[in-house]
């Protein structure tokens, strides 16, 4: 019989979402990252062990998440009489065929990462023979419909006895990121894409200046309080207030020709890049600026006596921060896609024994499952394009464990002159876009996860405005683009 540790007491809301995904077939689990929702897991686990609803339980993560969660079920873990827990990895087909014919396998773990090299038959036969129940964690991996991952957990998904869903950010770009979770767990509630998209969500064609075709594009949700209505059944969310300061520091950058070409970027010739080539073009180009190097310098030297953690999107802007370091010899370190997790760990400790200054540079491959809670300050030298991505980040520092009570996150926000205008670039306009969100995340989820801006809704409005009015557009004469004013964004 298993059972949670003596040092493991559970919350209230903790509780609760175990209660939930317990009493029902199918459940999602949408719980504020830092609120320890991998303990919920756990009790999940031995709850369903324990009173014979399931004979196995099996859990997916990424590679991070499953390195966390296999401490955390090491530790806070064990069985009656004292024997520690021990969790067993399947890391291909001999391993699965290990864990479901030996009795003494009771949870096993399989990162998304490895599941091509598993055959899904064979996977299969094990969940009719045995009931199991099958946690995803970092859920949001399962989103996109045509990937291998999400092919094979509906293609096994008939024979779980139980399947849960747990994540922090159920949407990452938009509302269709929560459909198909949903999809996976309950057909029956969303029913198909189009009956969803016409009660949801507003759409119209674009056409695409490259190739003529013309393709969908959302412009609005709508029926938000309905979406929560109709998930209230399958989904448990849970995202507490906390402490967090959102704060902007600007400057103007230097390479102003630069970016001019970027953004004209050839619109409306057969050579002309996509608009996410061309985003990713400024982006490259405003981090390069010195002026904005400067201006993030100067702000890590002033918070470095506490050590800090600053967010990169791109590799490219973490080597040049990198360099920066180098030169005026600051301690710090890397977590990227490429590091180990035995490195990963190592550079945890580093990091959180002793943060006083130091700086940990993480990219989006850091920014899940890993507690960096010593801190309270984060800086986004650049931001994600999604929300989840942002939430997903900032949940390094901002948990509800934390010794910390006040959470700051530091946005670096770049303006450039021209024809006498000072105007947002890039950054201000991935502000806007991740401030879009709030509307959404509030209102389904009652998830307040995002900095507050002048532009708080996602509507055909705000897609105007940041895809029509700012970054380019044609002028009137010879084909020429200009750069028209995103509009200011005041401090918080």
């Amino acid at each position: 019989m298993l059972k949670l540790t003596k040092d493991v007491i559970l919350k209230d809301y903790q509780v609760e979402a175990s209660n939930f995904a317990t009493s029902r077939p199918a459940s999602l689990l949408s719980m504020k990252t830092g609120v320890g929702k991998s303990v919920v897991g756990i009790d999940v686990s031995a709850f369903l062990l324990n009173n014979d609803k399931v004979d196995k339980v099996i859990i997916f993560g990424t590679k991070s998440s499953i390195l966390e969660l296999t401490n955390d079920f090491k530790n806070k873990l064990e069985y009656s009489g004292g024997y520690s827990f021990k969790p067993f990895i399947i890391l291909d087909d001999a391993s699965l065929f290990e864990f479901f014919k030996n009795n003494d396998n009771d949870i096993g773990f399989i990162q998304y990462e490895t599941l091509h090299k598993i055959d899904l038959a064979l996977f299969n036969r094990g969940l009719v023979k045995y009931k199991t129940a099958v946690l995803l964690d970092e859920s949001h991996k399962v989103k996109n419909p045509k990937a291998l991952l999400t092919k094979s957990i509906v293609a096994l998904r008939k024979s779980m006895e139980y399947l849960i869903l747990l994540t922090a950010t159920p949407l990452t770009s938009n509302l269709f990121d929560l459909f198909y979770q949903v999809q996976i767990l309950d057909s029956k509630i969303f029913i198909n894409k189009t009956r969803f998209t016409e009660q949801f969500v507003e759409m119209r064609m674009v056409k695409n200046f490259k190739t003529g075709r013309q393709y969908p594009e959302i412009v609005k949700y709508k029926n938000l309080e309905l979406l929560r209505e109709k998930l209230k059944d399958i989904c448990y969310d849970y995202y507490p207030e906390q402490d967090t300061n959102y704060l902007i520091h600007k400057t103007i950058i230097d390479n102003t020709d630069k970016y001019i070409e970027a953004a004209e970027g050839l619109l409306g010739t057969k050579d002309a890049k996509i608009h996410a080539a061309r985003l990713v073009d400024l982006q490259h180009v405003v981090d390069k600026s010195k002026n904005k190097l400067k201006l993030y310098l100067n702000l890590v030297k002033k918070l470095l006596p506490k050590g800090l953690i600053t967010y990169c999107h791109f590799r490219e802007t973490v080597n040049l921060l990198s360099k920066a370091f180098d030169k005026f010899n600051i301690d710090y370190k890397v977590i990227h896609g490429q590091v180990s997790s035995k490195d990963r760990k190592e550079i945890k400790s580093w990091f959180n024994e002793n943060p006083s200054n130091k700086v940990l540079i993480i990219t989006s491959a850091g920014s899940q499952s890993l507690n960096l809670q010593s801190v309270n300050d984060m800086i986004f030298y650049n931001i994600p394009f999604g929300w989840g991505a942002f939430s997903q980040a900032k949940g390094r520092i901002e948990r509800l464990f934390s010794k910390h009570t006040k959470f700051n996150i530091h946005f670096i926000l770049t303006e450039i002159e021209y024809n006498n205008t000072t105007t947002g670039t890039i950054d201000y306009y991935k502000y806007e876009l991740i401030s879009s969100y709030g509307e959404l995340t509030t209102t389904v989820f009652e998830a307040n996860e995002v900095p507050k801006s002048k532009l708080q809704s996602f509507n055909k409005n705000l897609m105007a405005k940041i895809r029509k009015e700012t970054l380019w557009k044609k002028s009137k004469s010879a084909g020429k683009r200009r750069i028209k004013r995103l509009g200011d964004c005041s401090n918080e």
